[in-house]
């Protein structure tokens, strides 16, 4: 009887470390499936909506590139990208570590094998997405999410900030990229209280073509002492050499060479990118999600020049701008300024047919009672940011709700109650040895 019981309570053992192991195991994404769409080799403008696509290196760029061509592969009937800072495969961004993909419409609900969470566009597309799956999170000093968009839905996009991990890591300050075509209106909150006690949102960076009318706020429970930094840029024409875009660049985006300098401006490389044409709310999840790593030296996509192999992962980037940590009252502007780029310049950088716009283009619904922020590198406008009063975020209902690590999404995660099971389990051994 005694040795039946040892053997039963070790099996009991096992079978409960066997699951702490499963949860805490890296996670590897879903495998891509998207392809280029199909084509018609016999037509000579067969895959022309790539025709606008340039390398990160710019279109006329001044060291070699693998080429920057773009056609119907006759073998598979299918458009190809053979660009540097694309995968020739899907034509998307491929940059960094970030294989972009994008999901198929069957993706309904939140599921922590993505970086967050859009729901489907009615207007025709879908998320993309990417994790950083070449540069370890322990390798990062800030952990930075990057969001686009071309246009919200209305004006106003609500980004909840969630956990998405039974065992989240908030260790790392969180850098939020946001970017868009048109004007938004972020507003940044987070209905998880895990979030809202251990979250340091150290800077949010909102890039966008009409910037004079992009905004941002931020929940009051997130910045409680007043101290994420806050710059909303044009990304013509500065430190983002022309760097924005949604996920996809046919239509006019430049998403990988927003990947490419995120290096250089913000001192690490992107953790992870969520985007779609257009949204009005959007779960972005925060922390370490454990994604599994690969073969970085098989990673066929462009990798930006950074640190000196013999410098510590955690140091800060050797090239780019100095930043500093601005308070309310007194805020600098980010990085040296600029000149306003002509109008030939910003034809020539981003294939556009029309200039900058102009004041009298601009949505002027915005809110009137705004403190300063930092604006640079785009046009002379009014800075502006908004108010961060929690009664601001009555309309900003997230996608999905939950208080903590252990409330998530039905069907994604074990419980956190798998690890208080296996002690439990563990430690009864001992006491069932001794009987």
């Amino acid at each position: 009887m005694f040795s039946y019981s040892m053997a039963l309570s070790r099996l009991f053992c096992l079978a409960a470390l066997a699951v702490h192991a499963f949860v805490t195991t890296s996670s590897t994404p879903p495998e891509c499936q998207y392809l280029a769409p199909s084509c018609d080799p016999t037509q000579s403008w067969a895959c022309g909506t790539y025709g606008g696509m340039q390398s990160v290196y710019g279109a006329y760029p001044t060291i070699p590139t693998r080429g920057t061509d773009y056609f119907c592969n006759a073998s598979t009937n299918r458009c190809e990208c053979h660009m540097d800072g694309y995968k020739p495969t899907t034509c998307l961004p491929d940059v960094n570590g970030c294989t972009m993909c994008q999901v198929d419409r069957s993706l309904s609900s939140f599921s922590s094998a993505y970086p967050g969470f859009i729901p489907y566009d009615s207007g025709g597309d879908s998320m993309y997405y990417c994790f950083n799956q070449i540069f370890d999170y322990s390798s990062f000093r800030r952990e930075i999410r990057a969001v686009g968009v071309y246009e919200p839905a209305s004006s106003q996009i609500a980004v909840n900030l969630r956990v998405c991990t039974d065992a989240p890591d908030l260790s790392k300050p969180v850098v939020l990229l946001l970017t868009s075509y048109d004007p938004v209106q972020w507003v940044i909150s987070s209905a998880d209280q895990y979030v809202l006690d251990n979250l340091d949102l150290e800077r949010i960076e909102a890039l966008a073509y009409y910037y004079a009318d992009t905004s941002v706020r931020v929940q009051d429970e997130l910045n409680p002492n007043a101290t994420t930094e806050i710059a909303v840029k044009y990304p013509h024409g500065g430190e983002w050499n022309s760097g924005y875009g949604h996920g996809s660049d046919s239509g006019g985006g430049t998403t990988a060479k927003m990947l490419y300098y995120t290096y250089s401006v913000l001192g690490d490389f992107a953790y992870s990118f969520i985007g779609e044409y257009r949204a009005s709310a959007i779960d972005v999840c925060v922390g370490d999600q454990n994604v599994a790593m690969l073969d970085a030296a098989a990673y066929t996509g462009i990798v930006a020049p950074t640190r000196s192999p013999t410098a510590s992962p955690t140091s800060e980037p050797t090239q780019g701008p100095t930043t500093t940590v601005p308070t309310e009252s007194s805020v600098s502007p980010i990085g040296a300024p600029t000149a306003e780029p002509t109008v030939a310049t910003a034809l020539l950088t981003t294939g556009m047919e029309t200039a900058p716009p102009t004041s009298s283009q601009r949505i002027t619904d915005a809110p009137s009672a705004r403190p300063s922020v930092s604006r640079t590198d785009g046009p002379t406008a009014n800075p502006t940011l908004e108010p961060t009063t929690s009664t601001a975020f009555a309309s900003a209902t997230p996608l999905s709700t939950n208080d903590g690590p252990g409330d998530l999404s039905a069907g994604t995660l074990v419980s956190p109650w798998v690890f208080v099971l296996s002690s439990i389990v563990c430690s009864l051994q001992v006491l069932i040895n001794n009987l």
